[in-house]
């Protein structure tokens, strides 16, 4: 007859590595970071592109709104608040476009390659610790490779 185990029924805990994060990170590479390894897709360059020409032109014609009122002002055929309205607005447009302008270039450009070496670093590392708990482990591994 066998005899009653002790502290029954055993809690297992995943195991984790040393920054805490758990089994998931053994499996291999997250989504994450198959995308910022892959980089862009063509669909999203062109996205960013789009939209900074969508705002290029916004800021061209609030430009020339501003352009026209500031002409119509010293014939008082616009108010000083409607001039400075629109030079608010082209100001903020053109500010709007150059920011526009450098998330399409930051689209074309991807992930910078220190993050990419990052992530490879971690992947390895986490293959790194599969492969030891396999070798160490008291418990057979049924799990494929």
């Amino acid at each position: 007859m066998l005899s009653p185990v002790k502290n029954w029924p055993v809690s297992i805990k995943p195991v984790t590595n040393q920054a805490g994060t758990g089994p998931s990170q053994c499996r291999g590479p997250s989504s994450s970071s198959r995308q910022l390894i892959a980089g862009n897709r063509p669909q999203e360059i062109a996205q960013a592109k789009n939209t900074y020409l969508a705002t290029q032109s916004e800021a061209k014609q609030a430009y020339k709104t501003y352009e026209r009122l500031k002409a119509l002002l010293p014939k008082k055929l616009a108010s000083q608040e409607d001039v400075d309205n629109a030079e608010a607005k082209a100001k903020a447009l053109r500010h709007q476009e150059k920011a526009t302008y450098e998330a399409w270039q930051v689209a074309i450009l991807g992930a910078r390659d220190e993050d990419i070496a990052q992530v490879r670093a971690q992947i390895a590392q986490a293959e790194a610790e599969v492969k030891l708990a396999e070798k160490t482990s008291p418990i057979p591994s049924y799990f494929p490779h």
